[in-house]
């Protein structure tokens, strides 16, 4: 995992890179990739996790549906 990456994003600031190992530890912290078009998450999913884009990037995808009455 690349602390160096994370002590340098706001949710993570004044935390050094030592720490943060402990703590992502601590926490059960995981790497995942994923690969181009693959769905990470999907709308009315259940999410009990937050995530870091460290590279790349993620398509939100918002989808609003009319029914008629």
């Amino acid at each position: 995992m690349n602390t160096f990456f994370l002590t340098n994003t706001p949710l993570f600031h004044g935390i050094s890179e030592n720490e943060l190992s402990e703590l992502l530890s601590c926490l059960g912290a995981k790497e995942r990739k994923f690969k181009k078009d693959e769905i990470v998450f999907r709308a009315g999913s259940s999410i009990s996790e937050i995530g870091l884009v460290e590279s790349g990037s993620v398509n939100i995808v918002v989808s609003f549906y009319l029914r008629e009455q």
